[in-house]
């Protein structure tokens, strides 16, 4: 963002940077001027109403673990999601959007996996297999992937990327047959009922963390990678490999703790609730046995920066502006130029009078950084429940495009725009 022309949110949280750009959401790193100028995320969420109120019950449970009067209940339902400090809406020219302001964490595990130059320690692989407590809340994720699961400044990793997610308990406690099937974009760890467009089940997601703990026992050489960019081609690819998988081939020369887990998950049915405590306990044992400490081998690497502050950033304060104010300056700045450029004759200043009234302005939550130009939020279609982002990563320049289609789909980036190194902040909250 241009320091000239910050953007802060409610007259507290003050936009920095573009951190991450998903199909339905953006987060922008950002600072609350409001508590000693501490660093966040904020979340802004452009279609879709049912992620906010997913994370509305989340930091209600969140809160009544923490004010819990049992020890046992807030100490052991740890819920591996980064910390809520807020939620609202904005309203910019008549359109409602939600944001969230979330504890910042990071960076990612494929971050690490990359810096760590493709190579865990076992001890690791173990930890990351012990810590996914992703059913907790009654959801299933069903986009189990490296770039969302969040490294912290202690021992604990953070899911992130509910976009795909579902509930899967009835009333009754029992695996519901009416859970919403949502078309999901099948990557290399997607479960073979994913393939087959089953009910969801906890299954997937247990059987999603094996073949990512195999990628990483494997230095990403399993699953292979398709190398075609048809989306057939790979499902075909993935699938394949998925049905002549033998975990007692692949995973002779590994501790046996993660041919156990393939076992176990591979026995599950479609309706059955897991035993989580019979597939962790293979992995307890083995960390019992090896008397290794509880550290990821990434904590050393990142232990100078777990003091860093934003204080640098403070001086943004006094030259922020709302949101609104923004979008109206740059939509009057760009009426201007039209009037310039545009020919004199009555036939033509009416067509550009009828253009004008065709577009609006919307929070399409994009940051555009181009080296001395000023911030401005862009142009998109009035009709599109979302904006479709083209991503230059060598300028870190974010174009939006008119969505091309009616039927409200648009074309997902499943990867991070910009994976950082972390800031990290001490919650000790967060205990296992």
């Amino acid at each position: 963002m241009n320091k000239d022309q910050p953007v802060i949110i409610e007259e507290r949280y003050l936009l920095t940077s573009l951190h991450y750009q998903g199909r339905h959401s953006s987060f922008y790193n950002a600072v609350d001027t409001k508590q000693e100028q501490k660093q966040i995320l904020i979340q802004i969420i452009t279609d879709q109403l049912c992620i906010y109120k997913l994370f509305k019950r989340l930091e209600q449970s969140i809160d009544y673990r923490d004010k819990s009067i049992d020890h046992h209940n807030r100490m052991s339902r740890f819920i591996p999601i980064p910390r809520i400090y807020n939620m609202g809406t904005l309203v910019v020219q008549n359109i409602t959007y939600h944001y969230i302001a979330w504890q910042k964490s990071g960076p990612s595990l494929k971050l690490c996996f990359r810096l760590m130059k493709y190579k865990f320690s076992v001890k690791t692989i173990t930890l990351v297999a012990l810590k996914m407590q992703i059913h907790n809340l009654n959801i299933l994720h069903r986009s189990l992937k490296l770039s969302c699961i969040m490294t912290t400044s202690h021992s604990n990793l953070l899911i992130t990327n509910f976009d795909d997610y579902v509930e899967f308990l009835n009333k009754d406690g029992k695996i519901s047959n009416k859970a919403k099937q949502i078309h999901i974009k099948i990557t290399k760890f997607s479960s073979i009922g994913q393939h087959l467009q089953q009910i969801p089940s906890p299954r997937d997601d247990l059987e999603s963390l094996g073949y990512l703990l195999l990628y990483l026992l494997t230095q990403g050489k399993l699953p292979n990678k398709c190398q075609s960019k048809d989306q057939n081609t790979r499902e075909k690819y993935y699938m394949e490999f998925k049905r002549s998988f033998l975990p007692e081939k692949e995973l002779k020369l590994f501790p046996e703790p993660f041919l156990q887990y393939f076992y176990n998950v591979f026995k599950l049915g479609i309706k059955e609730i897991p035993n989580y405590e019979i597939l962790k306990q293979p992995f307890i044992q083995y960390l019992g046995k090896q008397e290794q400490d509880y550290n990821f081998d990434w904590s050393e690497v990142f232990k100078p920066l777990i003091d860093q502050t934003a204080t640098s950033e403070i001086s943004l304060r006094e030259k922020a502006i709302s949101i609104e104010s923004l979008v109206i300056s740059n939509h009057k700045k760009e009426l201007q130029k039209d009037n310039q450029s545009a020919p004199t004759s009555p036939s033509s200043q009416q067509n550009q009078k009828k253009n004008t009234k065709s577009t609006r302005f919307t929070l399409a939550p994009i940051l555009e950084k181009n080296e001395s130009i000023m911030t401005t939020f862009n142009n998109c279609d009035s009709n599109a429940a979302s904006p479709k982002f083209n991503n230059n990563m060598a300028n870190l320049k974010f174009d939006n495009c008119q969505q091309d289609s009616s039927s409200g789909e648009i074309s997902s980036t499943d990867e991070p725009i910009v994976d950082q190194l972390p800031t990290f902040e001490q919650h000790h909250h967060d205990t296992m």
